[in-house]
């Protein structure tokens, strides 16, 4: 059966890869984009892990895709497969609500460019299209089903039933919110490029004592984010297995963790005076401070120095350290002068109109 799944701009590389670890799973490599999020078309030979997938926004069991044509009649006869509507609309079935003789829909279209048609007409003529095969059925919204038909490269159009919801990528919410909280899917990528849980023993039991209770846990299994906000990372880090860790400036934000978290152990402190010994966690992924929200104290290139040589201290030698920071020459040329800490991978994503660098990197 074939599937596409949509992600936050940047992370087509990190869902390509977790697409890849379902059973039989085959995830096109080549990079397809709505206009709005990275697409990225897959064959799985069930549906049973599909709504798992943490680091993508929505999952659509795919009808038909049609390439090459530039007209609103080819494009919509090319979508417009009844065999194929049939096998997506039994994964539909299966996975989020048996099918019912009434039922209310409705069409989502994306195109690159309007100057051939309007996406309104592509959503129009699908819409007819349903309501001849359902006569029973009638358009609403919100809706119980949802086609969405994308153009995700030029000329190329996918059709697909939306299989997930917003209880998918957004976690059933925080019970804690926060203004500019990170989105879970990034939060989840993060977590995925600091890796599984490390098996290393601690190398100093005492490091840790004093906000990690003796006997329940070691340095090696600790990921921490030193500026956690509402927990995001740390709740992502836990699915992993890790022990989630966490720190940030504003005591309101480790109370706002709290809430989220439950169990994990937090403190308030900078992210450049961190009360940790040296070599006393396996991991960090941390959201660094940017954006209109947040302002930096000093000069950003000198801010993210400091902050990256407090990172390599607290790590173990060769432990990931995964950053997303803003996409400004400021954090690369604090970079580039780091003797301990390298880099490598970098994605460019784009959150809310705003340029961003996840930076995966590790401890020399």
């Amino acid at each position: 059966m074939r599937y596409f799944a949509t992600a936050v701009p940047g992370l087509h590389p990190v869902l390509v890869r977790e697409i890849g670890e379902l059973q039989g799973a085959r995830a096109a490599p080549h990079r397809e984009f709505d206009g709005r999020n990275d697409v990225v078309p897959f064959v799985a030979p069930g549906h049973d892990d599909l709504l798992v997938l943490r680091t993508s926004e929505d999952v659509f069991a795919e009808v038909a895709s049609v390439q090459g044509h530039e007209r609103l009649g080819p494009v919509v006869r090319g979508l417009w497969d009844q065999r194929g509507l049939e096998q997506a609309l039994s994964v539909y079935g299966a996975t989020v609500h048996p099918l019912r003789t009434r039922m209310t829909f409705r069409v989502v279209s994306r195109v690159r460019s309007e100057r051939r048609f309007l996406r309104t007409e592509l959503r129009d003529e699908l819409g007819r299209r349903v309501l001849q095969s359902r006569p029973r059925w009638r358009i609403a919204d919100p809706a119980d089903l949802e086609l969405w038909a994308l153009e995700t490269i030029p000329g190329r159009f996918r059709l697909g039933i939306r299989l997930s919801s917003a209880t998918m990528r957004h976690r059933n919410g925080r019970p804690t919110e926060r203004p500019g909280s990170l989105r879970p899917t990034v939060a989840a990528a993060m977590a995925r490029l600091a890796g599984p849980r490390s098996t290393a023993r601690v190398p100093n039991r005492d490091s840790t004592r004093a906000w990690v209770p003796e006997g329940r846990s070691t340095a090696g299994r600790i990921l921490l984010d030193p500026c956690c906000g509402s927990g995001t990372i740390l709740r992502e880090a836990a699915t992993l297995g890790w022990e989630p860790v966490g720190g940030d400036l504003d005591p309101t934000a480790v109370e706002a963790a709290r809430d989220n978290l439950g169990r994990a152990r937090l403190f308030s402190a900078d992210v450049r005076r961190l009360p940790l010994t040296d070599a006393s966690v396996a991991a960090v992924a941390s959201n660094l401070p940017f954006g209109k929200q947040y302002e930096l104290q000093g000069r950003p290139e000198r801010w993210f120095a400091v902050a990256l040589d407090e990172l390599a201290r607290v790590i173990q030698p060769g432990g990931p350290i995964v950053l997303l920071v803003p996409g400004s020459p400021a954090f690369e040329g604090a970079l580039g002068r780091q003797s301990v800490v390298q880099a490598a991978e970098r994605l460019e994503l784009r959150l809310l109109g705003t340029r961003a660098a996840l930076w995966s990197l590790h401890r020399r």
